[in-house]
């Protein structure tokens, strides 16, 4: 901070104002390019699509042999319905 205080007392008013635009400047820039790139990020299709939590998991393991109305009853349970076919 001692260095910024003695490099500004060795200049002029009008240095030290361009040199603030240009900082200002290069300040706004990179807020700029940011906020593009994250709102490109933000279109992306993956993150467009609907999303779900599932925080009931269906527990299978090899062995089960599970009734296949707890399977179904399961499944909807997460949402899933049955499909034709």
């Amino acid at each position: 901070m001692k260095t910024l205080w003695v490099w500004a007392r060795r200049r002029t008013r009008a240095e030290i104002a361009a040199a603030s635009v240009i900082a200002i400047a290069v300040i706004v820039t990179g807020l700029v390019v940011v906020e593009a790139a994250a709102l490109a990020h933000l279109r992306d299709p993956v993150l467009q699509a609907p999303t779900r939590i599932y925080a009931r998991p269906l527990v299978l393991y090899l062995g089960m042999r599970p009734e296949r109305s707890e399977v179904e009853a399961g499944l909807q349970g997460l949402g899933y319905v049955r499909a034709a076919g």
